[in-house]
């Protein structure tokens, strides 16, 4: 019982913070107008705070309507629910409400359940029990940390095509102190320490080979910064087999759009998010947690 109570928390959890997620996606039009209203950055690229003219003003006031601007009761604010409860359509104008709002907030719930299942299953670091050690519990929020990260650049670079310093790189920051509490806590940490840089030095490093190269035609600053959040969350030798996965992923991708004449060879792929994917593939792969 105590199992399904925690599941169904974990799901509301992760929905809830789905609309959070969902307004910071939203946030990022708020900006500097382009011709279509998205940031103007090649794919993987990163635009800072001031060229997005973003603002976190969304967080001190109430939700409105993206289309009419009316504002949102309690009823039109819960999560999934509402999209269903008004049948995809704001009560005021009677615009359709993009399918985008309960996608993200089922993907979010999905993950959060996901997360806690993979600590919760027989034999693993997290088990259902009354006496739970506070390092599982912080292996736990630090996975949950982990695929909201991931989620939400995801999405930001199939949207937008880039990848938000704003966050990436705390979540870089986030990934190396856990990452160094991990290590601190074995006897071995110096070799899981410097793993860890490594994993970082390679992921940035691949990267930054690549936009030196091609001066920033291959790939963009952000896939530089995303490169080494893989390495900090993944470490040493994982991150290796991320970015092959990824490349392999995308490789298949392209041949198939080419094929189905839905890209050409001069067509952007939105890289980073098979770079964000396989690296949760890899992340939550136990037998590759060397």
């Amino acid at each position: 019982m105590t199992g399904i109570f925690l599941i169904i928390f974990f799901g509301i959890l992760g929905a809830v913070f789905g609309s959070f997620f969902n307004c910071v996606i939203n946030a990022e039009q708020r900006r500097t107008p382009t011709s279509r209203g998205v940031p103007t950055a090649p794919s993987g690229q990163s635009l800072n705070n001031a060229e997005v003219g973003y603002k976190l003003d969304f967080l001190f006031r109430r939700s409105v309507c993206p289309e009419c601007g009316h504002k949102l009761n309690v009823l039109a604010l819960i999560p999934i629910f509402s999209f269903v409860f008004l049948r995809g359509k704001c009560r005021s104008c009677r615009q359709k409400i993009s399918l985008q709002y309960p996608i993200i907030e089922a993907v979010s719930a999905f993950l959060f359940v996901f997360v806690f299942w993979y600590h919760s299953i027989p034999n693993s670091q997290f088990p259902i029990s009354n006496q739970i050690p506070i390092s599982n519990y912080l292996i736990l929020i630090k996975d949950l940390i982990f695929v909201s990260v991931l989620l939400l650049l995801f999405v930001f670079d199939l949207k937008y095509g880039i990848i938000p310093d704003r966050i990436s790189i705390p979540a870089i920051i986030i990934a190396i102190i856990f990452g160094t509490i991990s290590a601190l806590s074995t006897v071995n940490s110096q070799g899981l320490m410097v793993k860890l840089f490594l994993a970082i030095f390679i992921g940035a490093g691949f990267f930054f080979l690549q936009h030196t190269i091609s001066k920033g035609k291959w790939v963009g600053g952000g896939d530089i910064r995303l490169g080494a959040l893989m390495g900090a969350m993944l470490s040493w030798p994982n991150v290796l087999i991320a970015l092959f996965l990824a490349y392999v992923a995308g490789a298949v991708y392209g041949i198939i759009a080419l094929i189905l004449k839905k890209k050409t060879l001069k067509s952007a792929i939105p890289f980073g998010t098979f770079l964000t994917a396989s690296t949760f593939v890899i992340l939550f792969t136990r037998f590759l947690n060397i």
